[in-house]
Order: C-alpha cells, then structure tokens, then sequence
C-alpha cells in the first residue's frame, strides 16, 4: 500500500514531467516509483535511489498494483498538476493550446501523446525533425525511422495479423 509522499523532477527545470514517489507505509524514508503496464495501470512498485525535490502538501493518497498510474507534471509558474491521465489531461490541453511548452518540444511532444492531442503531437514531431535535420540530417533520419516510425509500423503489422485468419503454411517449390 504506497503512500504519495513527493515527486522528483529530473531535469530540475520547469516545465517537467515529474516521478511520483512513494513510501512503503506513511512516514517511511525508502522511496519507491510505480512501474506503468500499456493500459497505464500500475504493474509494481520498484526502489528508487533519487531524492525528493518537488514538495507538496498532500492529501493521502494510497495506490495500489492495479490502480491507474500517477502522472504528475511541473508548470513554468512552479505550479504542479498530477492525478491519472483522465484527471489531468483538461488542465494538460489547456496549457497545451497555450502554449506552455512551447519552448520545450520533447516534452509538448510526450504531453500531446500522453493527452491523445495526436494533431500537436505531429506538429511537435514535425519541428523536432526538422531541428535535427539542421543539426545531423542522418541521425535525424535514424531517430524519425526508430522512434517514430517503427512503433508505427509494429503497430500495424500487429492489427493486421490479429485479423488474418490462420493459414496453413504451404510447401513453394523453389526450383
């Protein structure tokens, strides 16, 4: 039964996102982050060797295996937002149309998947190609190939062969 004690900002800018920490029982100095499944469900919690650095007055909040996971994300103001993806998307969107990480688009990038915003999230991909391309045209060309293609295209194959019928394999004479 974690506990939400804090959050820890890896990057020590704002904006960020943020890593939820939790302690084992409350008033416990052992840190433990969630491990997140595909259907952004908590699958485990797991040591965290970081330190606390984004303080807030909590209500107690409990998570559990199987809960949905908290996500949490550190405005320029200093303000902080967290709860499930559906709690907190309104108030990503809105920052997102205002243009909150503007000046950061990995990170608007990560925000616009993390809210289904997929229009601004191909726009981030879009700029953040094209500011590599100036930079390293061909690890431009590896990162769009690796990053954002190929989830793509593992994605479609999978659909695709989820709705083939099973076949039975047959003998081809090659010669």
């Amino acid at each position: 039964m974690p506990w939400l004690t804090g959050f820890h900002n890896p990057t020590g800018l704002r904006p960020a996102l943020l890593i939820p920490l939790f302690v084992g029982w409350q008033g416990g100095n052992r840190y433990l982050i969630q491990q997140i499944g595909p259907a952004d469900n908590v699958t485990s919690f797991i040591d965290f060797d970081g330190e606390l650095n984004c303080h807030l007055q909590l209500q107690k909040i409990e998570l559990n295996v199987g809960d949905q996971s908290l996500w949490g994300v550190e405005f320029r103001s200093g303000d902080i937002s967290f709860g499930s993806v559906t709690d907190i998307a309104p108030v990503l969107r809105k920052k997102l149309s205002q243009n909150e990480f503007s000046e950061h688009p990995w990170l608007g990038a990560e925000i616009a998947a993390l809210c289904g915003d997929i229009a601004r999230y191909n726009r981030y991909l879009r700029g953040l190609f094209k500011g590599l391309w100036e930079q390293a045209p061909i690890a431009a060309e590896v990162w769009r190939d690796n990053v954002v293609l190929l989830p793509i295209v593992r994605q479609e194959l999978a659909d695709r062969l989820r709705h083939t019928p099973t076949r039975q394999p047959r003998c081809v004479s090659l010669g």
